[in-house]
């Protein structure tokens, strides 16, 4: 995530709609002071977790996206964009080769379990502008017990919240975006925004705004504190104003202790019709725009997963993964 200067942002997955691109992202915030404050501590947002990839080349565990422990304790809640080619709906290769983990940052350490079966949203085409980038995993065995469960939420009076973003993927600041490669130190962090927009507003903010799904999205902006990089709303939230970068993807946005947003995309000039954006560039700086699936609109298909009425989209059946399961420390994360 980035953090804000002079404001602090979570900078999650960089997605963009006028040159779409599957990115996980972490927090951009507004300076290194507000970064450093907004680290994800050990036992917080335990229930918040890294997905990993195994690579057998390094022999180790690499970070593609972030997810959210829903209640009942076996099931991570995700985006779709996570977990298909991208720009299709088409299953990612890898994630049916090789070991697929949900890691777990608690407080007596690192607990990695395997995922079980995939169940992305049927609705979902790969593309980002029509919104629907929503998925359920199962795990192959319950969570830790001490892991925080999360349920969804479940009223459409989102827009002029204020919400808690939290991500494990790039991390930087507002007025440089992400640090490239970041996302291998492993930290996860947090910070705050407002949901400002829907999809049905993309018509006047981007240049390309494609059709989007009815109420399938929720909007926000990465503020500075001055109205040159006011893309939407208001001028933010202050030191803890946050965005997404890459890695953030799939991670959740809490209104109160609920999950409200999904992580899905972000975009910058030359895709914005007003130039906010401070440097031209899709990489979390001030002045961007990122997206979030609403996750209130998709709280039947939510429901029936976790009631087992519905059939995995795919089954991960070919990996196993190393032990032990349980690590102490941090694990690198990557993207």
């Amino acid at each position: 995530m980035k953090l804000s200067v002079p404001f602090s942002a979570t900078v999650g997955a960089v997605l963009t709609t006028l040159f779409i691109q599957n990115a996980t992202h972490a927090i951009v915030a507004t300076d290194n002071t507000a970064l450093y404050n907004q680290q994800v501590q050990s036992g917080q947002f335990s229930g918040v977790v890294a997905l990993q990839t195994y690579n057998p080349l390094d022999q180790l565990f690499n970070p593609f996206c972030t997810g959210s422990l829903l209640s009942g304790g076996q099931h991570i809640l995700t985006a779709a964009h996570c977990l298909t080619e991208t720009g299709t709906s088409i299953l990612s290769s890898n994630l049916l080769s090789q070991p697929f983990v949900a890691t777990f940052n608690l407080l007596n350490g690192l607990a990695q379990v395997p995922i079980q079966d995939l169940f992305i949203l049927p609705n979902w085409t790969g593309s980002l502008d029509e919104g629907n980038d929503l998925a359920v995993l199962s795990l192959l065995t319950p969570a830790p017990t001490t892991a925080a469960q999360y349920d969804i939420y479940r009223n459409n009076d989102e827009l002029g919240q204020t919400f808690t973003k939290v991500g494990y993927g790039n991390y930087g600041i507002g007025l440089t975006g992400e640090v490239e490669g970041s996302v291998f130190d492993g930290f996860g962090f947090y910070g705050q925004n407002q949901f400002e927009a829907t999809e049905a507003d993309r018509q006047g903010l981007l240049s390309f705004p494609g059709t989007s799904a009815a109420e399938s999205q929720l909007l926000y902006d990465f503020d500075s504190g001055y109205a040159t990089e006011n893309l939407i709303g208001s001028l933010g939230v202050g030191s803890s104003e946050v965005n997404t970068a890459r890695g953030d993807s799939g991670g959740p946005a809490f209104i109160g202790d609920r999950i409200a947003g999904v992580t899905s995309y972000g975009l910058g000039n030359p895709g914005l019709r007003q130039s906010t954006d401070i440097d031209d560039t899709t990489n979390s700086t001030f002045g961007e725009l990122s997206g979030d699936t609403r996750v209130s609109t998709y709280a039947s298909f939510v429901d029936t997963v976790l009631a087992g009425n519905v059939a995995p989209t795919e089954r991960n059946q070919a990996a196993s993964v190393p032990e032990p399961s349980i690590v102490l420390g941090i694990i690198a994360l990557g993207a």
